[in-house]
Order: C-alpha cells, then structure tokens, then sequence
C-alpha cells in the first residue's frame, strides 16, 4: 500500500516534470540508482531494462564530473548519453534524476559552490 501510494505521488510529480506520464498512469515498478561512473561500461543497464521499469530514478552521483568548467560536465553527461544501456532504458521509460554533488561541480560541494549556477544550465 505504501509503495502504491509512493509511486502515486511520483507519477503525479513526474506528470508536472514531464508530460510523457499522464497523472492517471500505473506506475507498477520503478528502478533506481546512483553513483555512476560515465567513463566505465555499464551492464547494469540490462537488468534494469529485464526488470521493464514504468519510470528510473536517478538518486544522484549520476556522473561524476568534479569540475568548474561547465563545457567538461556537458561533456560528461554526454559521454553518460552515449552509452547504449542508458539509451535503451531512456527510450523504455521516463527517467527523473536528483543532483548530488559530483553531478554538478565538486566532492561534497553544496548550495555554496560558485559554479553552481552554469552546472545547472549544463
């Protein structure tokens, strides 16, 4: 029941975030994770794609960038981009992510951090 209620709630968020998820959709399985590192093969992604998600959630750490130049972190999300799994799974089902803060600039970087700003825009 809670999990149901939980996946409603996302899938209610994720409508406003993305309108490829209708409020009235079912949301009966959802997959997560964190701490990728985008430069390293990633089978993960076929089982996460054989467990047929409705939606993936990044948790955070979904790339590790570790940078103030925000042309090297596009160039980081796009090597995450590239990757086959990554692209099967985001043509399977929505995906919604979390930053952390090896996503958008430095280890244990917080709200602080002076490139902020541009890591978002990238």
């Amino acid at each position: 029941m809670l999990v149901r209620l939980w996946a409603l709630l996302v899938c209610l968020h994720a409508a406003v975030l993305a309108p490829a998820i209708q409020a009235s959709a079912v949301i009966d399985s959802i997959a997560f994770g964190s701490c990728l590192r985008q430069h390293e093969p990633q089978p993960v992604w076929d089982g996460i794609i054989a467990s047929e998600p409705d939606l993936f959630l990044f948790i955070g750490d979904n790339i590790y960038a570790d940078t103030e130049d925000s042309g090297v972190l596009r160039d980081e999300y796009a090597q995450l981009a590239a990757q086959p799994g990554y692209q099967r799974l985001r043509a399977r089902c929505p995906v919604h992510a979390t930053w952390d803060d090896h996503d958008y600039g430095a280890n244990d970087a917080g709200a602080d951090f002076p490139m902020r700003a541009a890591s978002e825009q990238a």
